[in-house]
């Protein structure tokens, strides 16, 4: 339940700020399948689900990918990281340097200026 909140919360944050044409990446592949098949279990999860497809038209969701955990592994050092937080922190623009380097390690696609 806590992977298709996070996702609820990307979807969100993505709506809040004006961003279209997301890509929703996530390791919990059932919760991908949920939302890229418009299912709507009968549980607790469900809700969520729901309002995620709801946010998806608004921010125009253009596919929701499942990668490996193994692939993920920006989405779990900042998960780490933020277990000592006490809420929220967004990044709009410069991101913090341990952060970059997470990113350009992570990708060939960015430019990573060193």
């Amino acid at each position: 339940m806590l992977e298709a909140h996070a996702c609820l919360e990307g979807l969100q944050l993505a709506f809040d700020v004006g961003i279209s044409g997301v890509i929703l990446e996530s390791d919990a592949a059932g919760v991908i399948q949920l939302l890229s098949d418009h299912i709507i279990p009968r549980t607790e999860m469900g809700a969520i689900i729901r309002a995620s497809l709801a946010l998806s038209s608004f921010v125009n969701l253009r596919s929701s990918v499942a990668v490996r955990r193994g692939a993920n592994s920006v989405a779990h050092s900042l998960a780490q990281a933020a277990l000592s937080l006490d809420g929220s922190m967004v990044w709009l623009e410069d991101l913090p340097s341990d952060i970059s380097r997470l990113i350009c390690f992570d990708s060939s696609s960015f430019f990573c200026p060193r």
